[in-house]
């Protein structure tokens, strides 16, 4: 039997396990740190709630580009036959980098994530076979809306977040940039190369990206990344002209948390080389 593996297996940090209902918080940032003052609720999407993760501002300016964190696919199984109860990563990298982000930032979880497992009806379909498929994405995107309120934003996306980021950012308004990292953009390659079982998915990745070819964005990989390998993007980069950025020494999980706060810097330019890469099609 072939199985479906999360991407997502962060490092560095803890976040304790969230029991939210629709109206409380659920994760205890006392074990993050610098993170006392974070906190967490809940929004609508369109036919999922999501978890909000941020970080309160005295003062937020109404043209501040927000930028907006998406995480991977954490444990959608907890063994090669048997699916979780609820795919929750156990860790997240994710959220360390938006607690180091200095601009306006959320941190927004995907349908049935971080203790909405049971909520919505929620099918194990959506963190197994459709985790990237169209309801979730356009969940996302209406949660999205309703946090940002028109105004622009950067879409930060790991891993399989990486995939949603890319879907919803050609749907979304005043998008002023996208990033992946690790990203398994190409999902029949990348399933091919595991062994896995194909993926719902609404957009082929040369589509979606062709979609947002008019937005700044860097897709950056790790050159020893062996959950998504660079050979499996090269047809994707030649075929779609689109960044892709190989940071050599890093793998799916190390060491981007280390190396964020120099990432966001190059994010302001859009320069491979500044974020300590080589683009794929050089």
């Amino acid at each position: 039997m072939r199985r479906i593996v999360g991407t997502q297996s962060g490092i560095l940090m803890r976040c304790l396990l969230v029991l939210l209902t629709l109206a409380v918080t659920a994760c205890s940032f006392q074990s993050l740190p610098d993170a006392h003052n974070a906190h967490s609720r809940v929004i609508g999407g369109a036919g999922f709630s999501h978890v909000v993760i941020e970080q309160p501002r005295a003062v937020t300016l109404a043209d501040e580009v927000v930028h907006l964190y998406i995480d991977g696919d954490g444990r959608p199984f907890i063994n090669p036959t048997t699916v979780a109860a609820d795919p929750s990563p156990r860790q997240s990298q994710v959220l360390q980098w938006m607690l180091q982000d200095a601009n306006l930032s959320y941190y927004l979880g995907r349908p049935c994530y971080l203790g909405m497992a049971r909520q919505d009806d929620c099918e194990s379909r959506w963190w197994t076979t459709d985790r990237y498929a169209d309801p979730v994405v356009v969940s996302m995107v209406a949660a999205a809306r309703q946090l940002l309120g028109g105004r622009p934003v950067i879409l930060i996306g790991y891993s399989g977040g990486g995939n949603i980021a890319l879907q919803m950012a050609g749907r979304l308004d005043n998008v002023q940039g996208l990033i992946t990292i690790a990203a398994n953009l190409d999902t029949e390659a990348w399933t091919n190369h595991h062994g896995y079982t194909p993926l719902t998915i609404e957009a082929q990745p040369h589509e979606a990206l062709d979609a947002v070819r008019k937005i700044p964005q860097m897709h950056l990989l790790g050159g020893r990344d062996k959950n998504v390998p660079v050979v499996l993007t090269g047809r994707l980069a030649v075929s779609t002209n689109a960044p892709f950025c190989v940071i050599e020494r890093f793998t799916h999980d190390c060491c981007w948390a280390r190396k964020w706060p120099q990432l966001l810097v190059a994010m302001q330019s859009w320069n491979c080389a500044q974020a300590g890469g080589k683009l794929l099609t050089d």
